[in-house]
């Protein structure tokens, strides 16, 4: 498993952590949300890696 799909893997699992805090406690803390956002980031940065890799 390269490292963007074991980004992805944890994203899901922040996402569904997200969506049942909001179920059954109708919030989710500010936290998750950011770290969604730097999960993206660094999926974004191997994206870019590897197509920086490809290129060479």
């Amino acid at each position: 498993m390269n490292p963007t799909e074991k980004l992805n893997e944890a994203k899901q699992i922040i996402l569904d952590i997200e969506k049942e805090m909001l179920e059954t406690h109708e919030f989710c803390p500010y936290e998750i949300a950011y770290t969604i956002k730097s999960i993206d980031s660094a999926i974004e940065f191997f994206e870019k890696e590897k197509d920086l890799v490809k290129a060479d």
